[in-house]
């Protein structure tokens, strides 16, 4: 997944919380909604400290993975700092090597 949000509307309520973003935006991206259907083992990545999407935001996404998806916070990673983590890197490893 590039973008781990749970939604597009959810994104733009942490940024714009006085405007109504659920009926102003016409794509809604509802990731939340599709990710039982992905039929691969989902690992999502994402930092503590991302101020472009929110890590609360991202979050929202645990209630919705499957057994063997993963969830994994980068304590103080940022948006686009992320691949340089040793917990991104060691990861992408273990799961190449296999």
């Amino acid at each position: 997944m590039k973008l781990p949000i749970y939604s597009i509307p959810s994104l733009a309520n942490e940024f714009l919380p006085i405007y109504p973003a659920n009926v102003l935006l016409r794509y809604k991206f509802p990731t939340w909604k599709y990710l039982q259907e992905v039929r691969e083992p989902v690992i999502i990545f994402h930092g503590t400290q991302d101020r472009v999407i929110p890590y609360d935001n991202a979050r929202m996404l645990i209630s919705y993975l499957k057994k063997d998806d993963r969830f994994i916070s980068i304590p103080g990673g940022q948006h686009y700092g992320i691949p340089k983590s040793p917990i991104y890197q060691d990861t992408l490893d273990s799961l190449l090597s296999h």
